[in-house]
């Protein structure tokens, strides 16, 4: 089965979490290509929150928002953590988290014009 279209991925994460070390440093170039290269080939938009855009409110959280298309699904907000996981589909609480996302994004770069120096 093939599909028609892919899933729109918008992927936001920081400078910190591409620098934290792995196995070695040189790893990390390779990792940021092939990020780089998922975002050309695939419909999915990755920002950057760099050292110098300062703080942002969605450091230190993590989620995941899921908006469905033919609207037979709530925009859900899916949480995970050592604890376990939560879903949220109220509207206000979505709304809350889509907020904190956005006004995240605006300090964040394209993830193509990062540079590992």
């Amino acid at each position: 089965m093939e599909r028609e279209r892919l899933p729109e991925v918008v992927y936001l994460t920081s400078e910190g979490a591409l620098r934290r070390r792995s196995d070695s440093p040189e790893v990390m170039p390779e990792q940021l290509e092939h990020l780089k290269k998922l975002d050309r080939d695939f419909s999915q938009f990755k920002f950057l929150v760099v050292f110098e855009a300062g703080p942002y409110c969605c450091a230190g959280s993590s989620f995941v928002i899921f908006e469905f298309e033919d609207g037979e699904f709530p925009k859900t907000v899916y949480l995970e953590s050592f604890e376990g996981a939560r879903y949220f589909e109220v509207a206000d609480t979505v709304a809350s988290f889509q907020s904190a996302f956005d006004e995240s994004a605006e300090k964040a770069m394209p993830m193509k014009d990062f540079q590992l120096l």
